[in-house]
Parts: structure tokens; C-alpha cells; sequence
């Protein structure tokens, strides 16, 4: 996980007065790496960089969140592994549902919505 990008991402989310947490350890495997709360809808963030791709189980607790009226996204580090990221998601959704593959640009727009 890129810690640059993460820390992007949780200042972004703070300054727009959102809560927000990072998941060092959790109890449940597949955590998302960031949880947040933006104007009263849950956030479950997943951080992704360099040759990092998303996990099965990582890709199902996303679409979990999803389901249950969240927000399920992937931040890559830039546009070319968001792109990346989106092919991967596609291969492994099985469901109606899919977690959004973007860029820290990408994550802005979406969180200005």
C-alpha cells in the first residue's frame, strides 16, 4: 500500500469533514484499508499501488458494503493502474455489484458528489 497515497486519501476525506479511520488490523480478513464516513454513507476505501491488485476476499467485502447501501471504491495510484484495476474487478464480479477502480482524481470527483 502506497502510504503517500493513503494519506492523500484520509486528508481529502477530512477535509471535507468526514470521519475516517485506517485499518492497521482487523478482525475480519479483507478489511478495507480506509473506512469512512461522508455525509452520513459508509466508505470502505481499498488502497492500491505499484503492481498491487485487488484480493478475492478484498474484492467481495467491497461489494458487501456495496450491497448494504455503501460505498465500495479502489484508489490506484495513477490513471494507467486504475485502468488495471478496473480489469481486474470485472474478472472477478460475479455479481451485480462491483467496487468503482479510480485514481486520487478519480477519488476527489467521487467524493465530491
Amino acid at each position: 500500500m502506497s502510504n503517500a497515497l493513503q494519506k492523500d486519501v484520509i486528508d481529502a476525506l477530512k477535509a471535507r469533514d468526514a470521519w475516517c479511520i485506517k485499518i492497521m488490523q482487523a478482525n475480519e480478513n479483507g478489511c478495507p484499508d480506509i473506512l469512512a464516513c461522508v455525509r452520513g454513507r459508509f466508505w470502505g476505501i481499498e488502497i492500491k499501488s505499484g503492481e498491487d491488485k485487488l484480493s478475492p476476499i478484498q474484492h467481495e467485502q467491497l461489494c458487501r458494503i456495496i450491497e448494504v447501501g455503501g460505498v465500495g471504491i479502489v484508489v490506484g495510484s495513477d490513471v494507467y493502474h486504475a485502468g488495471r484495476l478496473t480489469k481486474q474487478i470485472i474478472k472477478l464480479s460475479e455479481r451485480e455489484v462491483y467496487p468503482l477502480a479510480v485514481n486520487f482524481d478519480g477519488f476527489l470527483q467521487e467524493l465530491g458528489k
